[in-house]
């Protein structure tokens, strides 16, 4: 929503505009594997802290941007730690807190990025609209710093500092309830079908070596890129031809698709563990929203376009809680937020690469977005390629 007033403030292209988001995600990469680090060592609260301070402090910064070299700057500042509010800090913290009912409580979660876009998209049009994009950031920053800063009042790390155990603790043998392993148990009751298969306590180092591992890594490279392409450009492309949308209504489209992505990332985080399966579940996914980019680039009237919002908005959703839930499911506790971590940041590069692709293409293809829509449907093919490779990882693969 971003980009038009710019691109209009700084007289360039949509391609050098679309480096911001690339350098912010760059920054990205390594804030993940931070993060990760920093969670497993010193618990959820001091990542949080340090993520108000630069997200919050980065986007007021990137307010008082003069030129498009600060504001690149201040972009990148903005992601420095910023990776405490996704991937590995939320997804390997709450799954301490629970062993039965897990893929529910990671939908539960992951459904916060859903209604974020849902809220601050149309609020950040409105804003552009009524004071300018500085002040858009401005407002923007300060909210996403009072926000984390009160997240980190009230996370805690486990529920064992609170002298409580994980949900569905007793019902696991004292072996398996260990505070190192209780993240593999194979089953929680006869007639439940396991959420998570027996499997030995992996360390980081192990499991990074893993092909299972490369494979999930694989898998997230190429699912979030679709993802942030799309996000990026949506507006401009919802607002321009042949849709010709207004441009609040475009940027109520853009939030409702991460308003529904809150329904898949409940309901089929809920049912995939017993039902569907973790594997099964990111090839099902993957494969509805390669299917659904190929529908946009034939998308010529709003219908169509709506049709996009639903169906994508609703399985782009699914599949954020299952990648931290196959990585505990394949590889237990041991150190969940080093390798949720470090899975993010290779998806993250992915996010890096997805907006300036957009911006490339779309000039490629004379200011059309055929070619980045086609790009992102080969994405989420090679998303399932990837997702068809998981299986239960050995030692002796290591």
């Amino acid at each position: 929503m971003f980009i038009d007033p710019l691109e209009e403030e700084f007289k360039c292209s949509r391609f050098a505009v679309s480096l911001a988001p690339t350098i912010h995600m760059v920054v990205l990469i390594f804030s993940q594997l931070a993060i990760g680090w920093m969670t497993d060592k010193y618990g959820p609260r001091l990542p949080l802290i340090l993520a108000a301070l630069f997200a919050g402090g980065g986007l007021v910064l990137a307010s008082q941007a003069g030129s498009l070299t600060q504001f690149y700057l201040f972009y990148g500042i903005a992601a420095l730690t910023a990776g405490a509010q996704v991937g590995a800090l939320p997804s390997s913290v709450i799954q301490k807190w629970f062993i039965e009912k897990r893929g529910l409580v990671l939908g539960v979660v992951a459904s916060g990025m859903g209604a974020g876009p849902l809220i601050f998209v149309p609020l950040g049009e409105r804003l552009i609209n009524s004071y300018g994009w500085h002040t858009a950031y401005l407002i923007l920053g300060i909210i996403a710093g009072a926000l984390l800063l009160l997240a980190a009042l009230l996370v805690s790390a486990s529920p064992e500092k609170k002298g409580l155990k994980p949900y569905g603790a007793e019902r696991l043998s004292p072996q398996d309830s260990s505070p190192g392993n209780h993240g593999a148990s194979a089953s929680i009751t006869k007639k439940d079908k396991p959420q998570l298969q027996e499997t030995q306590v992996w360390t980081a180092r192990e499991a990074l070596r893993t092909r299972t591992f490369l494979a999930l890594c694989g898998y997230c490279l190429f699912s979030f890129l679709p993802v942030v392409l799309l996000t990026t450009h949506f507006v401009p492309f919802a607002s321009g031809s042949p849709l010709q949308l207004n441009r609040e209504i475009a940027a109520l489209a853009l939030g409702l698709i991460g308003g529904i992505s809150i329904a898949g990332r409940i309901g089929w985080g809920s049912i995939t563990p017993n039902v569907v399966g973790w594997k099964r579940g990111l090839i099902v996914c993957s494969s509805v929203c390669a299917v659904m980019m190929l529908w946009l680039v034939g998308t010529r009237d709003p219908l169509m376009l709506w049709i996009f919002v639903v169906v994508f908005g609703f399985f782009q959703g699914a599949r954020t809680p299952l990648i931290p839930g196959t990585i505990s499911y394949y590889f237990g506790m041991k150190s969940l937020g080093s390798l949720v971590g470090t899975v993010t940041a290779i998806g993250v590069i992915g996010c890096a690469i997805g907006p300036v692709l957009g911006g490339f293409l779309y000039e490629l293809a004379d200011e059309s977005y055929l070619l980045a829509f086609i790009a992102c449907a080969i994405c989420w093919a090679l998303g399932i390629l990837f997702a068809s490779m998981l299986k239960m990882p050995q030692k002796n693969e290591t």
